[in-house]
């Protein structure tokens, strides 16, 4: 009895001082975006090497969940995979990734967040890793609900069309208090 009144005394201090009862940390893994089949047409020869090519992802409803942990995330790799028409990537010399929010009410810039240049774009055989460039927190590009990816190429381009995979990745930390 005796060691009752001690404890509630101490749990109404704890409880006064705004102290939260439960606190966790935690890492979110990485979560990939990809998007299938995306049409490259054929360079002409005459032309410049270089393609542009833009896509959406719509649903960004799945990190709708890590909200309540007011999460801090990064993009931290594209790869570009070459799905048919060509053998590998190994024309490309220059590449970069722009991303915006693709809400029409956002006021969210497009900014680079992958790039390569100079031939150090890093090719093993019909996948391009894209290094990350910028490691801005994009909680803010996500919570608009849907991306706008732009993608530049140049380099000696084939002059036939083909087809490639896209994939964007980004992991973060999140944290909740009660």
């Amino acid at each position: 009895m005796k060691l009752i009144a001690p404890t509630f005394g101490l749990a109404l201090v704890v409880l006064s001082t705004g102290c939260p009862l439960v606190e966790v940390t935690a890492e979110i893994p990485e979560a990939c975006l990809i998007q299938h089949d995306i049409q490259v047409e054929g360079v002409p020869t005459d032309m410049a090497n270089h393609i542009s090519s833009s896509f959406t992802f719509e649903d960004l409803g799945g990190f709708d969940q890590l909200k309540q942990f007011d999460p801090q995330m990064h993009f931290t790799r594209a790869t570009i995979t070459a799905t048919s028409g060509v053998d590998d990537l190994a024309f490309i010399s220059d590449a970069k990734v722009d991303v915006a929010s693709a809400s029409p009410d956002s006021t969210l810039p497009m900014k680079t967040f992958y790039q390569c240049s100079g031939g150090d774009c890093p090719v093993e055989g019909k996948a391009m890793d894209i290094p990350v460039l910028a490691t801005d927190d994009i909680s803010a590009y996500i919570d608009t609900g849907s991306l706008a990816i732009a993608l530049d190429a140049s380099g000696h381009m084939p002059t036939d069309a083909w087809t490639m995979d896209a994939t964007i990745c980004v992991e973060g930390s999140g944290s909740y208090s009660k």
